[in-house]
């Protein structure tokens, strides 16, 4: 009885040993390296819509993807930026958008808020929209005008 605990023990003490001297061996596992996403890669771009009515506009972005790359950004906040032609800031909103800090973009995202159109279509043209997702940030600029009761693009 005493052989067979003498040889299990030795058996045991080996098969550790050589799992210790074949973990300090092999070879790092080769891991794909995911790039950091860029405002150009995920085609990221501001945009500007207005309801039917004319009366409320919808500022966000757009990043069409996959890209299939990572987001490096610290928080999963999306901002959004409206100045007139003059510099004078209409709009500077925030909200949570876009893919985790940290994670592959894989697919398309996209994120907008509402704000009134009167006071864009009232300011000095054109308007200058900046949008920061995911630690990136893009910038266009587009006009509106108010004309019959309504704002309308363009």
């Amino acid at each position: 009885m005493r052989t067979i605990a003498i040889i299990t023990a030795a058996g045991i003490v080996l098969g550790v040993a050589l799992a210790f001297v074949l973990h300090a061996l092999r070879k790092p596992a080769r891991t794909p390296t995911l790039l950091p996403c860029s405002a150009e890669w995920l085609h990221l771009a501001p945009t500007v819509g207005l309801d039917p009515t004319g009366k409320v506009a919808q500022v966000g972005f757009t990043a069409p993807g996959p890209a299939h790359c990572g987001t490096f950004g610290t928080t999963r906040t999306m901002q959004i930026e409206v100045a007139s032609a003059d510099g004078k800031q209409l709009v500077k909103r925030s909200r949570p958008a876009g893919p985790l800090p940290g994670s592959e973009v894989v697919t398309a995202f996209a994120g907008r808020v509402s704000v009134p159109a009167l006071k864009l279509c009232k300011a000095r043209q054109p308007l200058r929209f900046t949008v920061t997702v995911v630690g990136l940030t893009a910038s266009g600029n587009s006009r509106m005008h108010f004309a019959e009761g309504r704002c309308f693009l363009g």
